[in-house]
């Protein structure tokens, strides 16, 4: 996530006085090797997930699919789940 932010930073202020063809979005994925689905997904999760899950997120103890689905909810019910989560040590689907 940090590297889609940074590069997509550095595009932004490269393109003050240049032009990009193209959606910034693919072109961010294209400079990482990536698509732009997974630099969508990423985008999302760091927009709108809370810091408590970005960090177990960060540590590789919630999957990118999990993070994503968490950070499509409310923030009231995420701060719920993480506070399940920690109590119980998973996540499960509903």
């Amino acid at each position: 996530m940090q590297e889609i932010k940074e590069v997509r930073q550095l595009l932004t202020e490269w393109q003050k006085d240049n032009k990009i063809s193209g959606k910034l979005q693919n072109v961010i994925a294209e400079v990482l090797g990536t698509n732009k689905t997974k630099v969508g997904t990423l985008e999302h999760i760091d927009g709108r997930l809370i810091e408590p899950f970005k960090n177990e997120f960060a540590a590789g103890k919630i999957s990118t699919n999990a993070a994503n689905e968490i950070a499509g909810l409310d923030e009231a019910a995420q701060q719920v789940l993480y506070d399940t989560y920690k109590e119980t040590g998973s996540l499960t689907a509903k």
